[in-house]
């Protein structure tokens, strides 16, 4: 073997004619046939380096031809048999190795790698997927990329691309269109880190390629458009009509039949006889018109009843009333995100600085902060944790680490207890005491509220993302999110929170609201 690298030049391998075997180095050679044809790279040594009998016949690593696998190549091939050698491996039997590997990483198909990425990027230790971020995945999966189940992922090609997503947009689905594309290309990438995708060759799902050209676009990314808010100049009226729900005076089917120790069905026939008045409320604000259950029975009523009846009642105090009226008064106050506040744990509750303290796992920017979201409560907010805290005492669920868990009480058709109601009942006591104008508000709508109430008033915009939890608030880069980590404990964002709280208490909208661009306003103002 050589030992001096690199002998030959490109040109010299381009126009050599003359039959023979030409050393670059190393054990690296070039092999010629007649008349110049048949050029090829092979890579000598000597197996004794291996197995100690210096007697055996050479070893020969066949790279490829000179037309396919250039000077620079076939340098670096050598070198990697070099490193086998050294490491007391054979080049031949690590040579054949790989080319299996790379034969069995190229007809690997397109739903192998898939499934392939989605067990490892959901199992993810430090963030793993949630559920119905799998699902969607399984999803677009398994019903729109059906076509390319069996497509080795080298053989898929724009066109492919086009035409699964092409009819998708047609249809006007193009958020659909986009996440189907993002997968598409999120998983070939994923077999490309794996050497199953050539690095040179454009990914056929990227807008980079010719996908745009086909698309006749340079982006498939839909236009974000801002979800429905109910206007500020609104908002009092809204939380006083929820508030209203929370104080009640009669009783509910289920808390009757607790107090007076019959079936709820003995209390309807009862009702239907007209030995037990009851009244309903409004039917457009109850979830099902027609059901006994929604049923309200007058204490005095009651106690009229039971003196007849040779009843003998117990606590007449009305339960509360379902838990979701206090999840959506307090996402009002904390202009938090629907599912953060569903899902407040209690060791979130800083009880001695009285802050809600949101660790950055449950956050939506939290994976790119690693800042946890700490929110000063304010007076309603903190009477609201401790009216949970006393009703679970009183149901005896004190076991559950949820803040607004499912209790006993004015609901027999709730969830299960212990844990928070699903997003859709909150949404819909939301929309059933808005106004038809507001139909269309949305949950998250209160966090735009909540900002263009306080921009309005001429709060500090870098305070106003940070009580939102928005990585504006905090710095562009990593760096400045260090030095602002603590930034949301500041006196401002308190005073913010407790001038948004005395607003949202108000129940009519004060006439002498001014709006100030430039310094905060006093807390003494009467706007406030």
């Amino acid at each position: 073997m050589s030992k001096k690298l690199n002998r030959l030049s490109a040109r010299f391998v381009t126009n050599v004619r003359k039959k023979g075997t030409y050393a670059d180095g190393g054990g690296l050679f070039l092999q010629v046939g007649i008349a110049g044809q048949a050029k090829s790279w092979i890579f000598m040594y000597r197996r004794g380096r291996l197995t100690g009998d210096y007697k055996s016949k050479r070893g020969y690593v066949g790279l490829g031809s000179a037309d396919a696998v250039s000077l620079a190549a076939a340098r670096a091939a050598g070198q990697k048999c070099r490193e086998w050698l050294t490491a007391g491996r054979d080049p031949r039997n690590e040579h054949l190795r790989e080319k299996r590997e790379a034969a069995t990483l190229l007809t690997t198909t397109f739903l192998d790698w898939a499934n392939d990425w989605m067990a490892v990027r959901g199992n993810d230790a430090e963030k793993p997927w949630r559920q119905n971020t799998r699902q969607g995945h399984e999803q677009r999966l398994n019903d729109y990329l059906k076509p390319l189940h069996s497509m080795p992922i080298t053989e898929i090609t724009a066109n492919h691309v086009y035409e699964i997503i092409h009819p998708l947009r047609q249809d006007g689905r193009k958020d659909t269109a986009h996440k189907v594309r993002v997968l598409i290309e999120t998983v070939i990438e994923w077999a490309r880190a794996r050497n199953a995708f050539p690095l040179d060759k454009i990914n056929p799902a990227s807008m980079k390629g010719l996908l745009a050209t086909l698309l006749h676009t340079t982006n498939d990314q839909p236009i974000s458009t801002p979800l429905p808010c109910v206007h500020y100049t609104k908002l009092p009226a809204l939380y006083a009509k929820i508030s209203a729900l929370t104080s009640r005076s009669v009783l509910t089917m289920s808390e009757a039949a607790r107090i007076s120790r019959k079936d709820r069905a003995y209390l309807y026939n009862m009702i239907r006889c007209g030995r037990l008045q009851a009244t309903k409320p409004d039917p457009k604000y109850l979830e099902f018109p027609y059901s006994l259950d929604d049923w309200l029975v007058d204490p005095a009523e009651l106690i009229k009843v039971a003196a007849r009846e040779g009843w003998t009642l117990g606590d007449m105090t009305p339960g509360l009333p379902p838990v979701q009226v206090y999840i959506l008064l307090y996402q009002i106050l904390c202009a938090c995100r629907p599912g953060e506040a569903r899902g407040m744990r209690w060791s979130e509750w800083d009880e001695i600085d009285q802050f809600w303290d949101v660790p950055w796992q449950r956050l939506k920017t939290g994976w790119r902060t690693r800042l946890d979201h700490h929110i000063p409560l304010s007076e309603p907010a903190i009477a609201i944790l401790k009216t949970m805290r006393e009703k679970q005492k009183q149901d005896k669920i004190e076991d559950t680490e949820f803040v607004f868990a499912n209790y006993r009480g004015s609901n027999p058709r709730s969830a299960r207890l212990r844990i928070p109601p699903c997003h859709n009942t909150v949404r819909n006591l939301l929309k059933s005491n808005l106004s038809d104008a507001d139909a269309d508000k949305t949950l998250h709508g209160m966090r735009t509220t909540f900002g263009s109430w306080a921009r309005q008033l001429g709060y500090v915009e870098p305070d106003i993302e940070r009580a939102l939890a928005h990585i504006k608030g905090y710095g562009n880069v990593h760096v400045a999110r260090l030095y602002t980590r603590d930034a949301t404990r500041d006196v401002p964002l308190r005073l913010l929170f407790e001038a948004w709280a005395k607003y949202c208490l108000r129940r009519e909208l004060p006439a002498d609201v001014i709006p100030i661009r430039r310094n905060p306003p006093s807390l003494t103002k009467e706007a406030m």
